[in-house]
């Protein structure tokens, strides 16, 4: 897209700075983001063309599940997150892990909060 449209690729890539620094200084005030700039968020990564049917299979089923999610990484099917909120009960989050884990793809979970340290490299 990038070559094809660089005005097009210019504007979303400004549209998803935007979104970045709205979700910093989220959780730099309240210690947690929205589901609405997640989702804006991989509404955008989708107009980008990262995405991927199984990215979009886990975003889909969140959202049957009234939560946001979206891809994290380099795109193309490796990884996403799903933002749980408080009020979100274990049972609750059972049943999305059986609904995620139905049909053709086969997702492994990590559960990690908001804020916590990121990678690093061990000596």
């Amino acid at each position: 897209m990038k070559e094809e449209n660089p005005a097009v690729h210019e504007e979303i890539m400004a549209s998803i700075a935007t979104v970045v620094d709205n979700v910093v200084e989220n959780l730099k005030a309240h210690g947690e983001t929205t589901s609405t700039l997640v989702s804006r968020n991989q509404e955008l990564l989708v107009r980008l063309g990262v995405s991927h049917p199984a990215l979009d299979f886990i975003v889909s089923t969140a959202q049957r599940h009234s939560l946001s999610s979206k891809l994290t990484g380099a795109g193309g099917g490796g990884c996403a997150f799903i933002l749980l909120t408080k009020s979100f009960s274990d049972n609750a989050l059972e049943a999305l892990k059986r609904d995620l884990s139905s049909g053709e793809y086969k997702f492994r979970f990590w559960c990690a909060p908001l804020g916590g340290e990121g990678v690093k490299v061990v000596n």
